[in-house]
């Protein structure tokens, strides 16, 4: 019996301590480049920001390849996107960067329109892959039509495009090249260094009590 309650103990903080690394997924992933196009300013967003062409800019994104991706309703309604055979899903989220805004409240404000975009995908197709952040108001694409999400690797040049809406549908669009200039790792709930040494040495001294019991 006290083989088997060793063993559980020890069994019990081995999967503790291997969540808290298996939780750490999401990643920081910035891109940095310069504004190649406001000539889409139908809404009058790119003028009131006072956005010009060849301006630097920079998006950042919390990307997460083991959850699923989504999109939040206005009426805070949570739509899964669902894998097909073409396009494979998984979390992302705009953090910051944005250029533009929309303008006299947008347009899209019904209970079925978006108020936030929190995915990527992989184009099985065609190998192209993509990041949506934002809302239907103001939404922000970062894509690579020659490769797939999973191999951009710091270096790799993508295109962004941001939209925004005023009323009656009228948008104004901002495109820029990108180039992925950072991908940094965190932990979401972080486990100081401090536990985890302790969590070793209890580690240790369960497997060396299993040990002298099996011996006994």
């Amino acid at each position: 019996m006290a083989f088997r309650a060793h063993l559980s103990a020890l069994l019990g903080i081995t999967t503790f301590l291997s969540v808290g690394f298996a939780e750490a997924a999401i990643s920081y992933y910035t891109f940095e480049g310069t504004v190649s196009s406001t000539a889409n300013d139908n809404a009058g967003a790119i003028a009131l920001a006072g956005v010009q062409d060849n301006q630097s800019l920079a998006y950042i994104f919390a990307v997460d390849p083991l959850l699923g991706g989504s999109s939040t309703q206005n009426d805070g309604t949570l739509v899964p996107r669902t894998d097909n055979a073409v396009l494979d899903y998984f979390f992302a989220d705009f953090l910051a960067g944005s250029m533009i805004n929309e303008v006299n409240g947008g347009s899209h404000n019904n209970t079925v329109h978006i108020a936030e975009y929190n995915y990527g995908y992989n184009n099985n197709l065609n190998s192209s892959g993509a990041l949506k952040g934002g809302s239907a108001d103001n939404s922000v694409t970062i894509t690579s039509n020659a490769l797939d999400f999973t191999n951009w690797v710091i270096g790799t040049t993508v295109f962004g495009l941001e939209q925004a809406y005023s009323t009656g549908n009228v948008s104004s669009s901002l495109s820029s090249s990108l180039t992925l200039m950072a991908i940094s790792n965190v932990n979401p709930v972080p486990v100081p260094p401090a536990f985890l040494l302790m969590g070793s040495g209890l580690i240790g001294l369960l497997a060396t009590r299993l040990i002298k019991s099996k011996k006994a």
